[in-house]
């Protein structure tokens, strides 16, 4: 994660901010984002709901480059990985 970004502002003027000053904290894990993805996840098991970082979203795109790389002309693989990701859906 870069230390700063810069950006413009509406009048066109240059303008740089940091981690720290977005987070209002110098501490890593608060600039970074650590200690809120870490707050979101246990927010949505409080809740019963589905994380925002949910690692359901990438099983698909895994299970279908998996079977890529065991043999990227097996029609059998690709139609296998086809239906897990039907089935996550």
């Amino acid at each position: 994660m870069p230390e700063s970004a810069g950006s413009w502002t509406s009048k066109g003027d240059p303008f740089v901010i940091t981690g720290a000053q977005l987070a209002n904290s110098r501490k890593e894990q608060d600039c970074e984002g650590t200690l809120h993805i870490h707050r979101e996840f246990l927010a949505a098991i409080a809740e019963g709901r589905h994380a925002l970082t949910s690692f359901r979203e990438c099983l698909g795109t895994m299970h279908l480059v998996e079977a890529l790389e065991r043999d990227p002309y097996s029609a059998a693989d690709r139609h296998a990985a086809k239906e897990r990701v039907a089935a996550l859906v």
